[in-house]
């Protein structure tokens, strides 16, 4: 089997949830080619290519972080490389990495799906399609056409991203929503993200599997700039997420009906987030709304580890009892309970096919 792993959160932002730098595209497929060119015996390759970015802290980082808590965790370096058996997968950027025949990982920490998202500071997902590009063009050299495109075809196409886009203004007090209604905004970057995946079908691509935005707005980080509200979440960024959410899904549904042969698993992470922050001990938690480390409420100022120019912190002894292990990330066991749900969720949860069953498709 062969898998390729394309963030651009989701991370993003949230490979998921997590800080907001975009999100990822998990490209995964079955392909079969020559094991031994000269004695022309062929085996099955895996392959993963990650497009992504996740949550930054402000305005915007990318230092290694190629999509972080949620989006990574479910990308192919992560628990959903684990469920489908692939290997971690190296980034496109990596020194000496020319071998992409068993994946590759274009995500980048802070990356948008607008060019304008933390530009100049991360990679953003119209520049992650042209690396794919790249690593097309590669292949069909290696492959040649006919075995490249089967491997385009059954590869699943994972996208985590969008966070960035609607937090980053938000949190940097940007003018862009005194120039655009919260509606108008979203569709512009749907429209940027429906351009995105009409490419990869275009190139071949068949099956995609997405992954929801998040409430961002109940972040640790989004509480500790919100003290006042009564919910303690930044319901402005809750409510633009939804708009996405939603236009994400009607967008889906159409593709579905337009596009020969286009099938999909669209993953709610916003319902499912939302339950574990809200009744944590219903799945093993104790905290659901501050972070296990950090510094002043809800622990949402990053801090952790005295490295940001702030020396204080807490730092909780189980970080598995907590939702949340910083100011923007989830814990580990977090990211194990949603990697499940989209692995092998019902159809309240990731529909119409969950990401095992778009593997075996």
């Amino acid at each position: 089997m062969l898998a390729w792993s394309w963030a651009a959160l989701a991370s993003a932002s949230l490979s998921a949830l997590a800080s907001i730098r975009g999100r990822r595209v998990l490209l995964m497929a079955k392909a079969t080619r020559d094991k031994e060119e000269k004695k022309g015996k062929k085996r099955n390759l895996k392959k993963c290519i990650s497009f992504s970015g996740s949550m930054v802290d402000g305005a915007g980082g990318g230092e290694g972080e190629d999509g972080v808590g949620i989006l990574t965790r479910l990308g192919c370096e992560g628990f959903g490389s684990e469920y489908a058996k692939l290997p971690l997968i190296p980034p496109y950027k990596q020194p000496g990495n020319h071998h992409f025949i068993n994946g590759v990982n274009f995500a980048s920490a802070g990356a948008g799906v607008l060019v304008e998202t933390n530009q100049g500071l991360v990679i953003d997902l119209k520049t992650q399609l042209s690396y794919f590009k790249h690593v097309e063009r590669l292949l069909r050299e290696q492959l040649g056409d006919k075995e490249a495109n089967k491997l385009l075809s059954r590869a699943v196409y994972l996208f985590c991203i969008g966070g960035n886009d609607y937090a980053t203004p938000l949190v940097m007090n940007s003018t862009v929503f005194q120039s655009y209604s919260q509606q108008e905004y979203v569709e512009m970057v749907i429209g940027n993200f429906t351009a995105v995946i009409k490419e990869i079908y275009k190139e071949g691509g068949r099956k995609f599997g997405f992954f929801s935005l998040s409430p961002f707005g109940c972040l640790p980080v989004m509480r500790a700039l919100n003290p006042g509200n009564s919910s303690g979440c930044l319901e402005e960024l809750n409510d633009l997420v939804k708009l996405h959410n939603y236009a994400v899904s009607q967008v889906l549904q159409k593709l579905e009906k337009q596009l020969k042969g286009f099938i999909y698993s669209n993953f709610d992470s916003y319902t499912s987030s939302s339950e574990r922050t809200d009744n944590p001990s219903r799945y093993g938690f104790k905290e659901g709304k501050s972070a296990c480390c950090g510094w002043g409420p809800y622990r949402g100022i990053n801090s952790c580890g005295g490295k940001r120019g702030m020396k204080e912190y807490l730092l909780c002894h189980n970080p598995s009892e907590f939702v949340f292990f910083d100011s923007n990330h989830p814990s580990e066991m977090f990211n194990q309970q949603l990697a499940k749900l989209m692995w092998s969720g019902t159809p309240n949860t990731t529909w119409p096919y969950n990401l095992k069953a778009l593997f075996e498709v």
